[in-house]
């Protein structure tokens, strides 16, 4: 059970997600489909040249980001897709990361084919361990910064914590071979080696501004990940918000996401 809830997003979720569009607030945008087959709104803004592009997390989809998408567009031109597997895609496998990085590339191409040459990555938890896989595999000059908001540093680490909050009843020796195993079947089921999954090295490849989200009581990825993400950032700083995780509603979010927008776009 816990090695499919790791390979697949949450299923209930997908079939429960809310058909909302940018059109349900009046907010112009236009479909796009990203050169993987993934999903996408480009909703244009005042921005010129400038664009900032939205990565839900696991198991949500572009709609899920609504509240960032209101306190951005029409100001800001904003790009928002969904992962595959994830939103209008069909139902498949997550990597946590490591392939949705292909997504987030996909995605900078599209802005860069639009005209747009300043482009800032927002990426919530899984999204924004593919903005910074992303960045290190595909560095893309238009990339002028990178806000992650509850990523996790080493997906290892949070998966074995999830197998010990999980199964804290099991002697210890017991947990740990639970946890191996199942890790490996994640990789399995998904048709990856998911020890790769490391933002933390990723970001040693980048010498980007990067900004460090996390909120103080998230329940889901320990804030100790922004520090163990912040160790390894050439140019980066952390902010600790009054939140949990994957709360695109949360003011010192949109706040943040603003504050960066104006000082790199």
């Amino acid at each position: 059970v816990v090695a499919f809830f790791g390979a697949f997003p949450k299923p209930w979720l997908y079939l429960r997600q809310d058909r909302w569009t940018p059109r349900d607030d009046g907010l112009k945008y236009k479909e796009m489909c990203l050169r993987d087959g993934a999903k996408a709104w480009l909703l244009p803004g005042k921005s010129g040249d400038a664009a900032i592009c939205l990565c839900h997390g696991r198991s949500k989809n572009k709609g899920h980001l609504r509240p960032l998408i209101c306190s951005l567009a029409p100001d800001y031109t904003v790009l928002v897709f969904d992962f595959l597997g994830h939103g209008a895609n069909a139902y498949g496998t997550t990597t946590l990361g490591w392939r949705e990085a292909a997504t987030v590339k996909h995605a900078i191409d599209a802005l860069q084919q639009e005209g747009f040459q300043r482009v800032l990555l927002y990426g919530c938890s899984m999204g924004g361990a593919a903005a910074l896989i992303s960045q290190a595999h595909h560095p893309n000059a238009v990339v002028k910064g990178i806000i992650t908001d509850g990523t996790f540093a080493n997906f290892r680490d949070i998966f074995s914590d999830l197998v010990t909050r999980n199964a804290w009843w099991m002697p210890r020796f017991l947990r740990n071979l639970v946890s191996s195993a199942s890790f490996h079947l994640v990789g399995l089921l998904a048709g990856y080696d998911p020890h790769d999954v490391r933002p933390a090295d990723s970001l040693k490849q980048i010498s980007l501004p990067v900004l460090i989200l996390h909120g103080k009581s998230d329940r889901t990825v320990d804030p100790d990940n922004a520090q163990q993400l912040m160790r390894c950032a050439k140019h980066g700083s952390v902010l600790l918000y009054a939140g949990g995780h994957d709360d695109p509603s949360n003011a010192e979010v949109q706040s943040a996401l603003w504050n960066f927008a104006k000082k790199l776009l």
